[in-house]
C-alpha cells in the first residue's frame, strides 16, 4: 500500500508542482495564455493514451516490469525538460513525462485491485485519494515557493529525485502474487468491457468529475494571479485548502463507503459540484474580478474546494463500481478505467484554451459536466 500511495503521489506531482509556474513557463516558451494549458494537457494525454497497452503489458509481463520501465521514462523525461528550449520540444517531454507517470499510477491501481475484493475496493482506493490530496496540496505549495525563489527547472530536478527514490523502492520490494498470465490475445478483455454498461456508466461519471477538477486547475493560476492579484507563493498556499477539502471527501468515503454505497456517494459529489459551479457563475461578473476584494477571493477558494471535495467522493466510488463488474485479476479492466478517465479528462482540459480561461465559461462547463454525471447514473435500480 505504501508503494501504491507513493506512485499516485508522484504522478500527481507532475501537474501540481508546475501549476504556479504556468504563467512563467508560457512567457519563457512563447505560449499564449490559451495555449499554455497544453503544458497540463500534454501530461494528461501522455498519461492516458498508452494505458490500454499498459494494462495488457501488466497482465502479460507482470506488474513489476511495467512499473520499472515507467519510472525510468519518467526520470529521463523530467531531466530532459530542463534543456528543452523550444516550446514543441518542451511539450513533447511533458507528453513523455506523462507516459511514465501514467504507467506508474495505473500500476498502483492494478496492485490495489489485485489484493481487494469488491466490498472494500472503494475504501482501499480512497487511500490513493489520500496520496493524491497530499500531492495536490504540497505540490502546489512547494511549486509556489520554488517559482518565487528559484526557477521551474528546480521543479523538474525534484521530480527526477522523487522518481529515482521510487525506482529504488520498487526494485527492493517483493510484489504480491499475480494472477496467471494470459496466453491469448493481449487485449482480450477490452471488447467485452466496452460493451458493458455497468462498467462504462460509473466510469464516465468519474471521468467527468476529473475533467471538472482539471478545468479549474488549469484556469485557477490565471484567475488568482492575474485577476485577483495573488503572488505565486500566495497562490501556492491555496493548495493547502484545496487538499484539505479533498482529504475531507476521501475520509468520508473511507469511513462510510461500505454502508452508504457507491451510487449515493457519487450523487453527493455531483450535487456539491453543481452548487460550486453556480457559485462560480455568480462570482464571475467583471465587477467582482478585482484584486483586494477579500470576500470574493474567499468565495472563489470555497467554490474550488467544493469541486475538490466532490471529486474526492466520486473518484474511488466510480472506479469501484466499474471494477465490480470485471474479473478481479484483470489488469486490463483497471487500465481501461484509468484510460477512459484520463482521456475524457484530457479532452475536457482542452476547453480552457478555447474559453480563454474566462471563469464564467469555465463555471458553465463544470455545471454541464455535473449534470452529465447525474444523467449517466440515471434512476436507482432495484438491487438483487
Amino acid at each position: 500500500m505504501t508503494l501504491c500511495c507513493a506512485l499516485t503521489f508522484t504522478a500527481q506531482l507532475g501537474t501540481s508542482l508546475f501549476l504556479p509556474a504556468l504563467p512563467a513557463l508560457a512567457d519563457e516558451h512563447g505560449l499564449s495564455v490559451g495555449s499554455s494549458g497544453l503544458i497540463v494537457v500534454m501530461l494528461a494525454l501522455g498519461a492516458a493514451l498508452p494505458l490500454p497497452f499498459f494494462g495488457a503489458a501488466a497482465d502479460r509481463y507482470g506488474r513489476k516490469r511495467l512499473l520499472i520501465g515507467s519510472l525510468l521514462l519518467f526520470i529521463a523525461a523530467s531531466l530532459l525538460l530542463t534543456v528543452a528550449a523550444q516550446a514543441e520540444l518542451f511539450l513533447l517531454m511533458r507528453f513523455l513525462q506523462g507516459v511514465g507517470a501514467g504507467g506508474a499510477a495505473v500500476t498502483s491501481r492494478i496492485l490495489i485491485r489485485d489484493v481487494s475484493d469488491s466490498r472494500v475496493l472503494a475504501k482501499n482506493l480512497s487511500y490513493l485519494s489520500f496520496a493524491f490530496i497530499f500531492s495536490l496540496g504540497s505540490g502546489q505549495f512547494v511549486g509556489g515557493l520554488i517559482q518565487q525563489h528559484f526557477s521551474w527547472r528546480v521543479t523538474a530536478y525534484l521530480l527526477c529525485l522523487v522518481g529515482l527514490a521510487l525506482l529504488i523502492l520498487a526494485l527492493s520490494l517483493r510484489f504480491p502474487p499475480e494472477p496467471p498470465r494470459s496466453s491469448g490475445s493481449a487485449f482480450g478483455d477490452y471488447p467485452a468491457l466496452l460493451r458493458n454498461s455497468r462498467f462504462l456508466r460509473p466510469l464516465l461519471v468519474g471521468a467527468l468529475g476529473y475533467g471538472a477538477l482539471l478545468l479549474l486547475q488549469e484556469s485557477a493560476p490565471y484567475l488568482f494571479q492575474k485577476q485577483l492579484g495573488l503572488s505565486p507563493v500566495q497562490y501556492g498556499n491555496l493548495g493547502v485548502a484545496i487538499s484539505l477539502a479533498y482529504l475531507a471527501g476521501a475520509l468520508l468515503v473511507n469511513r462510510i463507503s461500505v454502508r452508504a454505497g457507491a451510487r449515493r456517494l457519487m450523487l453527493m459529489g455531483l450535487a456539491v459540484m453543481l452548487v460550486a459551479s453556480c457559485l462560480l457563475l455568480f462570482l464571475s461578473r467583471d465587477s467582482l474580478l478585482h484584486p483586494g476584494l477579500l470576500l470574493v477571493l474567499g468565495l472563489f477558494v470555497l467554490a474550488y474546494c467544493a469541486v475538490s471535495f466532490g471529486q474526492a467522493l466520486i473518484f474511488p466510488n466510480s472506479m469501484a463500481s466499474a471494477l465490480a463488474s470485471a474479473s478481479r485479476g484483470s489488469g486490463q479492466a483497471t487500465a481501461l478505467c484509468a484510460f477512459l478517465q484520463q482521456i475524457v479528462g484530457a479532452g475536457i482540459a482542452f476547453l480552457p484554451a478555447l474559453l480563454s480561461h474566462h471563469i464564467s465559461l469555465v463555471a458553465c462547463a463544470v455545471l454541464l459536466l455535473s449534470i452529465g454525471g447525474v444523467l449517466l447514473l440515471g434512476p436507482a435500480r432495484q438491487q438483487s
